[in-house]
């Protein structure tokens, strides 16, 4: 079993500070309208996934300086994500998000602090390594994993960006999720969610084509789309989608909300039992700090982002669990009299 100091590692970088005519790092970049400097080094982004779509993506946010970039995948490096991702030899065989972190680390002149976590992104969340964040960018190649996080994301009311692939290289897409607007399963409708279709999941195959040249193209719309949720930069789309051959034309659209969605829609309201076979007691945490809260009678300790989009704690909280894949995690779906002291409940 692993210990937590081999699950997580960060890697801090200084500014790089120098005295020249031409200005400095973040100087050009600071001249494009709309964007601010300020904003994104506040920010925190944290990534599923750290294969080839969050190399091209984390390299971009480390460059531009973002804050904080934290990176879940349990994956390791083979010598086949080399022609794509953003290993080299030494990297052969260790964890994806924990080498990929200590690359990027390298590439960061703003003072970026890069974390990796050897875990799946449901898995960091759930055992509370993964701390605040901003937006969450789904980076990860299976469909019933982005269903999840899409779902975790509107629990939490977190901006989420996801983007994919094509099997044959030559096409992808990029969805933006805003809390309270259309939600990634809007863009892709089903009638049930997958997790409860799984008859018709088609689990990603080991050695399936992959390249660089799509990775790059949609990798650029992620990171000017998370510029856009935060800044002034002017977006008309939270869909878009490229084809590299041509023939097919590409796509810049915003899609609607749909009522009968199956993740945001009037079938999935508040109260729905989105994990009816497993229940939890548990609590929750602010800034790492332990508070222990009554919940279902029972008093129980737990962290997770979900409880850092307030400033206040309740008092009194109704729990409902939510889940996938055997990973559960706490939302707060109804509170009264908010008032909490500093270091625990009243």
């Amino acid at each position: 079993m692993f210990t937590t100091w081999k699950l997580k590692k960060t890697f801090k970088s200084r500014p790089l500070r120098v005295r020249a005519h031409g200005g400095g790092v973040a100087d050009r970049q600071s001249k494009i309208p709309g964007f601010s400097q300020e904003a994104l080094s506040r920010l925190t982004a944290l990534c599923a996934g750290a294969g080839g779509l969050v190399s091209h993506i984390g390299e971009g946010l480390v460059r531009k300086g973002v804050g904080r970039l934290i990176l879940c995948d349990e994956d390791t490096v083979e010598p086949s994500n080399l022609n794509r991702q953003k290993f080299y030899k030494c990297d052969l065989w260790k964890n994806k998000a924990i080498r990929l972190s200590r690359n990027l680390s390298v590439e960061s002149f703003l003072g970026t602090v890069v974390t990796g976590i050897g875990l799946n992104f449901m898995e960091a969340v759930e055992s509370g390594l993964v701390g605040r964040c901003d937006c969450i960018v789904s980076g990860i190649d299976d469909e019933l994993a982005r269903e999840a996080i899409a779902e975790y994301s509107l629990v939490a009311g977190i901006p989420l960006i996801t983007t994919a692939v094509s099997g044959n290289g030559d096409s992808g897409y990029v969805h933006v999720q805003k809390p309270g607007e259309a939600c990634w399963r809007c863009a892709f409708p089903r009638e049930r969610k997958l997790r409860d279709d799984l008859a018709n999941y088609r689990a990603p195959c080991p050695g399936t084509p992959a390249i660089k040249d799509i990775l790059m193209l949609v990798s650029g719309a992620v990171v000017y789309a998370l510029d856009a949720l935060f800044m002034d930069r002017p977006i008309a789309w939270n869909y878009r989608e490229f084809h590299l051959a041509g023939f097919m034309p590409d796509v810049v659209k915003r899609v609607e909300r749909l009522p009968s969605c199956c993740l945001c829609g009037s079938a999935n309201k508040e109260g729905t039992d989105l994990c009816p076979t497993r229940s939890l007691s548990t609590g929750v945490s602010l800034d790492n700090e332990e508070m222990n809260l009554e919940v279902a009678g029972e008093t129980d300790c737990a962290t997770g982002i979900w409880a850092l989009q307030t400033e206040l704690i309740p008092e009194s909280v109704r729990m409902k669990i939510t889940g996938w894949g055997g990973t559960h995690w706490a939302s707060v779906v109804q509170y009264e009299n908010a008032s909490v002291s500093k270091g625990g409940a009243k």
